[in-house]
């Protein structure tokens, strides 16, 4: 479910809404409305889920496993091309790889290759996303003839109507239109959107019911477990494989997450890892923002406390819309809040009981 702008997975819709620490509530107010896949409909029923009522099926007969296997073919043999392999030889890499996935890598380019690899790997996984675009974005149109501002002014189809005044003879006007008058993107498809997505949250789950308790942190496509010597992850180079993105023999010693793709690591060789979405992560923010000052904030739990970070970004004017390079203050803080915290850091869904 969505809330403020966020995704949760909740046990409870109510505790979920009103953020309970302990759920007393009916099964009436536990329930969920919303759009699911079928095979999410599927999981959520051998999970012991029971619907209560079903308001709309859309049912497709026809089904195809080639719509963007050229697509993937082409960026996994890049990727595979570009990544480090434990076989023997590349000969016999190359054939593994023709036998299981059909995909022909080329010899000569094989050999670690982290930047090319990393764009392949965003090829793979950012496609899927434009389908599944926004279409309700604003719109901004210069505008020098009175005519012209009227016309937007007085037409009934649009909202949020936002006037700048650039000089004497512009202004800059932003609008939506009404949702009864968004036009259809002819290159988006939520159905394909939703149905990749699905898929890749299944295959998701399927790993972390496996690993149970011993999960400390997970996201779209990654996650990280405590290795406990009788859950070792099954990894592989293969299409739809988990990959080990720490290398041999290679383990993390210390670990802190704020939330979601905010987190910390320094492994068995010394070395470290800051990923904090939103934030310029350059040295002089790193001797700020690190894995200490996180540590502190979470044990902290206080929403108020905060590490203010300064930095130059280059940005376009809002008014004359010339580039510049300006000086941003961003506060960050420990806000957690998808989750119910426990006093020893566990977490647990809202409605769990």
């Amino acid at each position: 479910m969505e809330k403020s702008e966020k995704l949760l997975f909740p046990l409870c819709y109510k505790c979920a809404v009103d953020q309970n620490q302990r759920c007393d509530h009916s099964k009436n107010e536990r329930q969920f409305i919303g759009t699911w896949t079928t095979d999410e409909v599927n999981k959520a029923l051998e999970k012991g889920y029971i619907i209560t009522k079903i308001y709309e099926v859309w049912n497709f007969k026809e089904k195809t496993t080639d719509l963007f296997k050229k697509y993937v073919n082409n960026f996994m043999k890049i990727k595979l091309e570009s990544s480090k392999h434990n076989y023997s030889s590349n000969e016999e890499y190359i054939k593994i790889i023709f036998d299981k996935l059909g995909i022909l890598l080329d010899k000569y380019k094989i050999g670690d290759n982290p930047g090319r690899r990393a764009v392949a790997k965003l090829c793979l996984n950012s496609l899927w996303g434009k389908f599944g675009q926004r279409q309700k974005m604003k719109k901004t149109e210069f505008v020098t003839d009175p005519q012209q501002l009227y016309k937007i002014l007085l037409d009934d189809r649009l909202e949020n109507i936002n006037i700048k005044i650039l000089n004497d003879n512009m202004i800059q006007m932003c609008y939506n239109y009404k949702d009864n008058y968004v036009e259809n993107f002819h290159n988006t498809n939520i159905l394909i959107a939703l149905f990749t997505t699905s898929s890749a949250r299944l295959r998701l789950y399927k790993m972390l019911d496996k690993l149970d308790r011993t999960v400390v942190y997970f996201d779209t496509d990654s996650i990280f477990y405590i290795d406990n010597g009788g859950n070792v992850v099954k990894t592989g180079t293969m299409l739809g494989e988990w990959t080990d993105e720490l290398g041999e023999n290679v383990h993390i010693t210390d670990w802190a997450s704020t939330g979601p793709k905010s987190y910390y690591y320094k492994t068995n060789d010394n070395k470290f890892k800051t990923v904090i979405k939103g934030f310029t992560l350059n040295y002089q923010n790193l001797l700020k923002l690190n894995g200490e000052s996180m540590i502190k904030l979470i044990e902290q739990k206080n929403k108020d406390n905060n590490i203010e970070l300064e930095y130059n970004q280059i940005t376009r004017d809002t008014l004359t819309k010339n580039i510049v390079n300006k000086k941003v203050t961003k506060k960050f803080s420990f806000g957690y809040d998808k989750r119910i915290i426990l006093p020893d850091y566990d977490t647990m869904p809202y409605g769990y009981n």
